[in-house]
C-alpha cells in the first residue's frame, strides 16, 4: 500500500514508509490520544477533507500520503522544505 501510494503521487517511498514508521509502526488500528487513525494517522477532520474514511487501510494510505505531497508543495520555496511538510503533516499546518 506503502509503496503504490508513494508511487500514484510521485514521492521517494522511502519517506511515505518513514511517515507511517513514525505515526504507527504500520499498525492500521493505532488512534492516537489525539484521535489520528491508522497507519498515516490521519485526524478526522483531514480524512474528511480528503473524503475518505481513514479506518480503511488503503483510503489512509493513498489520503496521507496525498496529504504530504500537498505540505511538500506549500513548502516547496523554502530550504527546509521536507523538514516543514514532516513538521506540518505531524503537528498542523499552522
Amino acid at each position: 500500500l506503502v509503496d503504490k501510494a508513494a508511487e500514484q503521487h510521485g514521492l521517494p517511498p522511502a519517506l511515505v514508509h518513514a511517515v507511517v514508521r513514525a505515526e504507527s509502526a504500520y499498525r492500521q488500528e493505532a488512534v492516537s490520544h489525539k484521535g489520528a487513525i491508522g497507519m498515516m494517522q490521519l485526524m478526522p477532520a483531514t480524512a474528511a477533507s480528503l473524503n475518505v474514511d481513514p479506518y480503511d487501510a488503503e483510503q489512509n494510505v493513498e489520503a496521507g500520503t496525498r496529504y504530504l505531497r500537498q505540505l511538500l508543495i506549500q513548502y516547496q520555496d523554502y530550504p527546509d522544505q521536507v523538514k516543514r511538510a514532516l513538521a506540518a503533516y505531524n503537528a498542523g499546518p499552522g
